[in-house]
């Protein structure tokens, strides 16, 4: 499709359904139409965006027990030299996944709370029942 055939279609709104024939797979939609689909996609993002952020803190909480477990087992079975060497190293591994673990929460419990203040604005009861 040239540039000067896509010009008729300046200003209006339409949805494809698939990806071959762009006269027979389109749909014109009105303004009402456009602006409900625009608030549905930021919907759905907003839930995926909550997902994989409860993701992230579900897979950095299990890392961090995942290392807390894997060490002990290593020094266990080390002579005393690799120990010395291994024992900074296993400080800086479950230092290191706490801190992921521990940032992740704070982000997650950041974010809810400002969705929640966006919904509900700082001075609402249901906001301010939420901070007792």
């Amino acid at each position: 499709m040239t540039t000067e055939e896509l010009y008729k279609y300046k200003g209006r709104f339409f949805i494809i359904e698939g990806d071959k024939d762009f006269e027979k797979n389109t749909q014109e939609l009105s303004l009402e139409e456009y602006k409900s689909l625009i608030e549905a996609n930021k919907i759905i993002f907003e839930i995926k965006y909550f997902e994989r952020k409860s993701l992230e803190l579900e897979l950095n909480y299990k890392d961090y027990f995942r290392t807390e477990k894997k060490h002990p087992e290593i020094l266990a079975n080390c002579t005393t030299d690799e120990i010395i060497y291994l024992l900074d190293r296993t400080k800086v591994d479950v230092n290191r996944t706490f801190i992921n673990f521990v940032t992740s929460f704070k982000s997650y419990v950041e974010h809810i709370g400002k969705r929640l203040k966006k919904k509900y604005g700082n001075e609402s009861p249901e906001f301010k029942k939420l901070n007792q």
